[in-house]
């Protein structure tokens, strides 16, 4: 039975001990200094003198570096960029007509900017609206017109994915007949 009466005076002991925290954290703690001025613009330090002047660069000689890495293409990031837009804008579209149809960019990245039709500059990719009806068919047009002339079977491939995937979207908006 001790114990029972016990209990209730720890936890009043606990409840007053928190709240005397919390007062004294809110009410009692010292203010936070505030900067009232911006600290001087010149010199390091009161007193202390500015640094000199790094010296010039010193002129390298053939032995001091190492031979440049054979160029390596990176991804186009404009075109990714002019993506979104191809079926909507015609300078972003060339663009992005040059890139799919640069050599020197990887295989897999060309492969990506034509397949990424299906995704890029739509508002959800995953459920087309019928306010993307005009640009899926505009790029579907756009695929009809390029892939005859596809410069290689990687590009090729690529075409038919995203016409396939493009085919796709505009049949799920379509009614049911």
């Amino acid at each position: 039975m001790k114990a029972k009466t016990q209990t209730p005076l720890i936890v009043a002991a606990l409840a007053i001990v928190t709240i005397g925290i919390v007062v004294r954290i809110f009410f009692f703690a010292p203010p936070v200094p505030r900067m009232t001025a911006a600290p001087p613009k010149t010199g390091l330090r009161a007193g202390v003198a500015e640094l000199p002047p790094a010296p010039p660069p010193q002129a390298e000689t053939p032995t001091d570096f190492a031979p440049p890495a054979a160029p390596r293409a990176s991804p186009d990031m404009q075109a990714r960029a002019a993506l979104a837009l191809v079926g909507a804008d015609s300078a972003a579209e060339q663009y992005w007509i040059r890139a799919i149809n640069n050599p020197a960019l990887p295989d897999n990245e060309r492969k990506n900017l034509i397949e990424d039709l299906n995704e890029a500059g739509l508002a959800n990719p995953r459920n087309p609206t019928a306010d993307d009806v005009p640009l899926i068919v505009n790029r579907l047009q756009l695929i009809d017109q390029l892939a005859p002339a596809a410069m290689d079977s990687t590009n090729a491939a690529a075409f038919q994915e995203a016409r396939k995937d493009l085919i796709n979207m505009v049949a799920r908006l379509l009614p049911a007949q």
